[in-house]
C-alpha cells in the first residue's frame, strides 16, 4: 500500500492528473480490481481504476475526463492524462487534463443541437412532422421516394433517406442544397440519398441510418426559422444560458480558453502522441472557416459542424444532463419544457433484425429517440457493464481518437460522462459488448464504485 501511495505522488507531480481532496485517498492501484483495497472510499478506488486504464501499456489513452452524477448532481470528477504532448515528447512541456480542460466532442454535438431546435418546436415555428422543404426554402425530396416528406422527425431520428458519403460539410460559399441538386457538383452520383435497396424497400422515416448530414440540415433549419447563425443561435439560447462557455465555433475561445482546450490525439506505431484536429499551440492559430465574412444566414448549416463540432468540457456536459434531471431547467433558466425531453426521450425507432428496418453499426444502435441514442443491454451489442441490466439514455461520440458518451437515467437523475482525448490506431474491442475494451473498463469502475447501487 505504501509503493501505491508512492506511485500515485509521482503521477500527481508529474501533472498526471488535477484532484481537489486529500491526496492521501487517490491512490495508484496496479489492477482495475478494487477487491485488495477494501478500505478505501468509493471515489478513491474510482480514481484508482481510472489512472490504470488511463495508463495501461497495450491501449493507453491520451487524457480522460469523467463525471459522475447521483441524485442530480456530480459526485465524481477526475482528469487524468494529459491535453497537449509536446512534439518532440517533453514530459516536462505536456499540459495536463484539468476540470477547464475542453475536448471536441463528436456525436455528442447531435444531442445539444437538437436542444436548439426543440426550443423552436416549442414555439411552434417548427413542426416535428412538417415536411423540411418548408423551412429549408429548396425541396428535398429522396428520388426514390418522391412522394414521401422528409420530416423534421425523420431528420433527428436518422430516419431521413439523407447519407454522408465522403463529403458531407460545405464551405460557407456553398449551399447545402448543392448536395441535393443534381446540376451542382456536389450531388456527385446521388451519393447523399439511400436507394430504395439501401432502404430494404422501406420510406423514409422508416428505416434507421446514423448521417451527420441530418444535422447539417437541422442547423439550416435553426438558421432560417431564427435569423441567427448557428453558432451565434446556439450561444445565445442553449449554452450561454446554461452557463456552458463551449462553443461550435473555436474563434469564440480567448488565449486561455485556447490553452483549455485539448488536442486529439492518435497514438502512433512509434508510440507518439499525434494530434489529430484542435493543436492550437506552438505556431498554429485558429480561423474563421473558409467564406465567414460573406456567408449568407440560412443557407449552409454544416460550417460549424452541428453533429460533431461543439467544444465543452465534462463539467459543462453535466449542466446538459443536470437540465434534463430537472425537466429543463438549470438554476432558475429554463432551456426546455418537461414535455419537450419527454419527447426527444421516446423512442422513434427500434432495431428489428427480423425486418432489418436499420444499419445497427455492430449492434452499437438498438434504439433512437430525437437526437437521444437509448441502450438496450443487448449482450454482444450495446451492454454497458458485465452483469447486464443497465440502460441509459444520451448520446455518444467518437471522430478523430476521441471518444465521448453522455449517459443518464432521467427519473434516477444518475449518470455519467466520459471523454477520451486520444486513443491507439488500433483499439481493442470489448468483451461483452462493441463498446472498446478501455471503455468496458471505464464504464464497469463507475458502475462497480458508484452507480450499482443506484440501478440494482
Amino acid at each position: 500500500m505504501k509503493f501505491i501511495l508512492i506511485a500515485l505522488i509521482i503521477l500527481t507531480s508529474l501533472g498526471f492528473t488535477e484532484w481537489h481532496d486529500d491526496a492521501s485517498q487517490f491512490e495508484q492501484s496496479t489492477e482495475t480490481s478494487t477487491e485488495e483495497m477494501p478500505e478505501l472510499s468509493s471515489k478513491a478506488k474510482l480514481y484508482a481504476r481510472l489512472s490504470h486504464i488511463v495508463a495501461d501499456e497495450a491501449q493507453p489513452l491520451a487524457g480522460l475526463s469523467v463525471v459522475v452524477l447521483q441524485d442530480g448532481e456530480p459526485v465524481f470528477e477526475g482528469y487524468f492524462g494529459n491535453r497537449y504532448y509536446t512534439t518532440p515528447p517533453s514530459t516536462a512541456n505536456d499540459l495536463p487534463m484539468t476540470s477547464n480542460t475542453r475536448m471536441r466532442i463528436a456525436s455528442i454535438s447531435k444531442l445539444v443541437t437538437a436542444i436548439g431546435l426543440m426550443q423552436l418546436v416549442e414555439r411552434d415555428l417548427v413542426g416535428l412532422s412538417a415536411d423540411v422543404s418548408e423551412y429549408l426554402g429548396f425541396t428535398l425530396r429522396n428520388p426514390a421516394f418522391p412522394d414521401t416528406p422528409i420530416t423534421v422527425e425523420s431528420l433527428l431520428s436518422h430516419t431521413s433517406s439523407v447519407r454522408d458519403s465522403s463529403q458531407y460539410i460545405l464551405p460557407a460559399t456553398r449551399p447545402i442544397s448543392a448536395f441535393f441538386d443534381p446540376g451542382e457538383p456536389e450531388w456527385g452520383d446521388g451519393e447523399h440519398w439511400a436507394t430504395s435497396e439501401d432502404q430494404n424497400s422501406m420510406e423514409p422515416g422508416e428505416f434507421f441510418h446514423y448521417s451527420g448530414l441530418n444535422f447539417g440540415l437541422i442547423a439550416t433549419i435553426i438558421e432560417r426559422i431564427s435569423g441567427e447563425r448557428f453558432d451565434q443561435y446556439m450561444n445565445n439560447h442553449v449554452l450561454g444560458p446554461l452557463g456552458i462557455g463551449g462553443s461550435y465555433n473555436v474563434m469564440d475561445f480567448d488565449a486561455l480558453g485556447l490553452d483549455d482546450l485539448a488536442a486529439l490525439y492518435r497514438l502512433n506505431d512509434q508510440g507518439t502522441w499525434v494530434a489529430n484536429v484542435d493543436n492550437y499551440r506552438e505556431t498554429r492559430v485558429p480561423t474563421d472557416p473558409e467564406g465567414l465574412d460573406s456567408y449568407v444566414i440560412g443557407t449552409n448549416g454544416t460550417v460549424f459542424s452541428p453533429g460533431a463540432g461543439l467544444r465543452v468540457s465534462a463539467v459543462e456536459l453535466a449542466r446538459i444532463a443536470q437540465m434534463f434531471f430537472e425537466g429543463g431547467t438549470l438554476h432558475v433558466n429554463q432551456i426546455l419544457e418537461e414535455a419537450t425531453i419527454s419527447d426527444m426521450f421516446s423512442l422513434r425507432w427500434e432495431y428489428d433484425s427480423v425486418e432489418n428496418n436499420g444499419d445497427s453499426f455492430w449492434g452499437l444502435m438498438h434504439a433512437y429517440g430525437l437526437s437521444v441514442h437509448c441502450t438496450t443491454d443487448s449482450e454482444g451489442g450495446d451492454r454497458l457493464v458485465s452483469e447486464g441490466g443497465l440502460m441509459l439514455c444520451g448520446h455518444i461520440g467518437m471522430e478523430y481518437g476521441l471518444i465521448s458518451i453522455l449517459l443518464i437515467d432521467i427519473e434516477k437523475k444518475a449518470g455519467f460522462i466520459y471523454l477520451i482525448s486520444g486513443t491507439p490506431e488500433e483499439l481493442e474491442f470489448g468483451e461483452y459488448s462493441v463498446f472498446f475494451l478501455p471503455e468496458e473498463h471505464i464504464m464497469q469502475a463507475i458502475y462497480d464504485e458508484y452507480l450499482s447501487s443506484v440501478f440494482q
